[in-house]
């Protein structure tokens, strides 16, 4: 199933019979901008330079492993992809990495929901968690697709029934670029899990579009929204953190929506997004 398909699955609503006591950590006031790049396909150097150019705050992988070559200054944040590689050996890793590069929290499985992603039922994560929380780190909420789809609905009040400790919740976002609309996503989830919101992936996406010509959000649109929006993101007290997703080189729904160009040089999205933050 594409990324595309699957968000276009319906969205489930939460019913809000009572705060969520998840949160057993108290939630400081982290520099919010950040980015969300692979190691895998850039070189230590390249990841390096990508930071520095958009006076990025923090990063995070899809991993625990830190990259190689950090900025002064720059956050690691480590992650756990999927259910089933968890151990309490991967998690004094986690710990490990965290500490060493000046992250204090950990976060949780990215897109569970989904067969191509982190593939992890909602029982397995549930399993999983007691162990994510013997790192000792602030953990983030499993990343879904939707933040308010059926696995996530269930993966919440399944923790609530069993004590787990959930400090912040992270939500993926690749709608239009309409500010309105994402601030009032926001507030939803928030409103219904009554916990800080960490934004851990985002971009402008046309999910029709094959190739950068037939994206329908040109790059001077997604820039006048990344500089409408960060300003409102750094001024939310529920706003921990967001980080953008640089994918624009994988083909034509995020084409428009990329930071930088091949050279490494930074487009009019990727300046827009340095002059905040």
């Amino acid at each position: 199933m594409t990324r595309r398909q699957l968000l276009a699955l319906a969205a489930l609503a939460l019913p809000c019979s009572g705060e969520l006591l998840l949160a057993a950590q108290a939630s400081p006031k982290p520099r919010k901008k950040g980015l969300c790049l692979s190691a895998k396909t850039r070189s230590p150097e390249r990841v390096a330079q990508f930071l520095k150019a958009v006076n990025s705050r923090w990063i995070y992988n899809w991993n625990i492993a830190a990259p190689k070559i950090l900025p002064a200054g720059v956050d690691f944040v480590p992650m756990v992809y999927q259910g089933r590689t968890v151990t309490k050996q991967l998690m004094s890793e986690a710990k490990s990495q965290a500490r060493k590069k000046g992250g204090k929290e950990l976060l949780g499985f990215n897109e569970p929901d989904a067969p191509t992603q982190g593939n992890t039922s909602v029982e397995e994560a549930l399993d999983a968690w007691p162990v994510l929380e013997s790192a000792g780190l602030r953990l983030g909420s499993p990343a879904t697709v939707h933040p308010d789809n059926e696995w996530m609905v269930a993966f919440m009040k399944g923790a609530k029934a069993r004590g787990l400790r959930i400090d912040f919740v992270c939500m993926h976002s690749y709608g239009g670029p309409g500010v309105e609309g994402l601030l009032k996503k926001i507030e939803k989830i928030h409103d219904m899990y009554k916990l800080p919101i960490w934004i851990t992936e985002f971009a402008v996406a046309d999910w029709d579009a094959k190739t950068a010509s037939e994206n329908r959000h040109k790059p001077e649109k997604i820039a006048e929204f990344v500089s409408q929006l960060l300003p409102k993101l750094e001024a939310m007290e529920i706003v921990e953190r967001y980080a953008w997703f640089h994918g624009g080189v994988s083909g034509g729904p995020l084409a428009t929506s990329k930071l930088f160009n091949a050279d490494g040089s930074l487009t009019i999205v990727g300046k827009a997004y340095r002059s905040v933050g």
